[in-house]
């Protein structure tokens, strides 16, 4: 990150980076073994402050929205979205590529269903 702090080296090309597979003197592993399993160090390396912050924002933009129209209505939808997006992006911190196709596609298709089951209150009934 230190290196490229603005632009970054490129989407999903981390594990191509000079040094990525050298050994980590005492330990006999790699600098950076294909990705570094968290979101936001893998953004940050490769897309730099110029992805990183957009990304971040939208983030916090999406669960913000989520959390008013949580409180202003109480809708069901709005705190299973808040749900997923604690347990997609917590769970992103410590394990696969944030570019793995198939894990955005899960975020995403679970997010486009929770959106479209409509809005409801905590009481079951249609917000007016």
């Amino acid at each position: 990150i230190t290196e490229a702090p603005w632009f970054g080296y490129g989407i999903n090309v981390i594990d191509r980076v000079p040094g990525a597979g050298d050994i980590i003197a005492g330990y006999k592993v790699q600098f950076i073994p294909s990705h570094p399993h968290n979101w936001a160090l893998e953004i940050l390396a490769e897309t730099g402050l110029v992805g990183f912050i957009p990304t971040l924002a939208a983030i916090l933009w999406f669960h913000a929205r989520a959390a008013c129209a949580y409180l202003r209505s109480g809708e069901d939808a709005a705190l299973a979205l808040i749900g997923l997006g604690a347990a997609f992006w917590g769970s992103a911190m410590f394990n696969f590529s944030i570019w793995s196709s198939w894990w955005l596609i899960g975020y995403f298709v679970l997010a486009a269903i929770i959106a479209a089951t409509g809005r409801r209150t905590r009481a079951g009934s249609p917000v007016q």
